[in-house]
């Protein structure tokens, strides 16, 4: 089933499978990416417990008797709505049967979307239902609707100095590389991912902001530490995607702990730029997300 949101400002869609964003509309113009089956299908899946894809196809959690899909299990599962108004919509899972074959622990993560004026905020909670830690990657993977061709560029919050790591198919390759970033400023042109996905791990930013043609189209705010980009059409979109924790094959990196009854929370807020709007500036989006 599928759930609308609206304001003044934005209409929103949202599917009960897997809590995915399906769409941001502002009066005409639809600001996520439409999902063509024959480019890439997903629009806004949500990642759990696995970002990218796990090596071969063997269970890489102790017990677990089935190996992992790629970006984990709860993209794909049914959530239920817990609350929904006009501007606000929580949905919830649990682990079940299925799912435990796979990821062998108990939890409970909670979507909770709430529109406010141009912006979007989506908050994810995750739960230790069981009685043993668990390990765990999350992140959120938001496709936006652009043309590389028409002078794309995301502007950074912060200069970021450090190096990109680059994925292949779900997995980090090689060692980091040169950032790509020009000052604050990462140019998207039809050639960008060729060589895959680019990684900013431990990044400054918390905020980055989709500019083409010269105009400000969207920012996306967040408080997770890393911060992925990919498309395999940047004609067409380009995903910024808020990440706590790599895939496999980075280097040093160790998966996020969660004990029991333990709860953990992350952020992002999509804000359209209007024309007579300016966009959220950083310490504003920063204020916006604290809980």
């Amino acid at each position: 089933m599928i759930r609308e949101l609206a304001n003044q400002h934005l209409s929103v869609t949202i599917s009960e499978v897997g809590a995915e964003l399906l769409s941001i509309r502002s009066t005409s113009q639809e600001h996520l990416w439409a999902g063509e089956p024959s480019i890439w299908a997903r629009r806004a899946p949500v990642l759990f417990p696995v970002i990218g894809q796990t090596p071969a196809a063997s269970p890489c959690f102790p017990g677990a008797r089935a190996p992992m899909p790629v970006h984990g299990i709860v993209h794909d599962i049914p959530f239920e709505v817990l609350h929904h108004t006009e501007t606000l919509l929580e949905l919830c899972t649990e682990d079940n049967e299925a799912t435990f074959a796979i990821y062998p622990y108990h939890f409970r993560l909670t979507l909770r979307f709430e529109l406010s004026g141009q912006s979007l905020s989506g908050r994810a909670t995750l739960l230790n239902c069981g009685d043993e830690a668990f390990r765990y990657d999350f992140g959120f993977h938001p496709g936006f609707a652009c043309d590389a061709q028409r002078d794309v560029t995301l502007e950074f919050e912060h200069e970021e100095a450090q190096g990109m790591l680059r994925a292949v198919d779900g997995q980090v390759v090689g060692a980091p590389v040169v950032s790509q970033l020009d000052g604050r400023i990462l140019r998207i042109t039809p050639s960008t991912f060729a060589a895959g996905a680019l990684i900013l791990p431990k990044l400054r930013s918390r905020l980055v902001t989709l500019v083409q043609s010269g105009q400000r189209r969207l920012s996306v705010g967040f408080d997770t530490p890393d911060l992925a980009f990919w498309s395999n059409d940047p004609t067409r979109f380009v995903c910024i995607e808020p990440w706590c924790g790599l895939p496999s094959g980075a280097r040093d990196h160790q998966r996020s702990v969660l004990q029991p009854g333990e709860a953990r929370d992350y952020n992002h807020m999509i804000t359209i730029a209007a024309p007579s709007t300016p966009t959220m500036r950083p310490a504003d989006a920063a204020e916006s997300l604290a809980p």
